[in-house]
């Protein structure tokens, strides 16, 4: 995944869970830049509470 599409997924993880989940589940992927390796852990974070919410 390139940085444009990261990020552009990042911006509208907010939108909707859905999007948030995609977002979580490509920085998770091992190709991604390693910079974003704290974001992906906060990240899974929150989706996890939000799925404990839910």
């Amino acid at each position: 995944m390139d940085l444009n599409t990261f990020e552009s997924r990042a911006t509208r993880a907010t939108e909707r869970i859905f999007s948030f989940a995609a977002f979580v589940a490509a920085a998770k992927d091992p190709s991604t830049d390693p910079r974003y390796a704290n974001a992906w852990l906060d990240a899974e974070i929150v989706n996890a509470l939000a799925g404990w919410e839910e």
